[in-house]
């Protein structure tokens, strides 16, 4: 059990790095601050840790059905591997656009009715 979560934890772990250099890759050339690479990390790492949360949302059994049977936990792994990866790029770009929907409202409460 300690070794299926270790190896869980690890996948995610990957993904997320790999996702957040993704968006670092992506969106970098828009953020100029030196800050952005630990902070792309950091959200895709995150985003990453977020899956099992979602899986269980939507009750997924796909974590526990894996636990014993050694024949499907490779593909297990990059199937979480991939949802892991593609929650972390997309969770960046969500973010991104809430900001930016966010601040125009802002702008637009603060300049009153044209």
């Amino acid at each position: 059990m300690a070794n299926h979560i270790f190896i869980l934890a690890t996948v995610m772990l990957l993904a997320g790095i790999f996702g957040g250099l993704v968006n670092y890759y992506l969106y970098g050339d828009n953020d100029p601050d030196a800050t952005s690479l630990p902070r792309c990390l950091v959200v895709g790492i995150g985003a990453a840790f977020l899956v099992p949360v979602i899986l269980d949302l939507v009750n997924s059994e796909l974590i526990l059905e894996t636990q014993g049977d050694p024949s499907s936990t490779v593909n297990f792994h990059w199937v979480l591997f991939d949802l892991c990866n593609c929650e972390s790029i997309l969770y960046h770009k969500h973010v991104r656009s809430n900001i930016r929907r966010r601040s125009s409202c802002e702008r637009a409460i603060r300049n009153g009715p044209s």
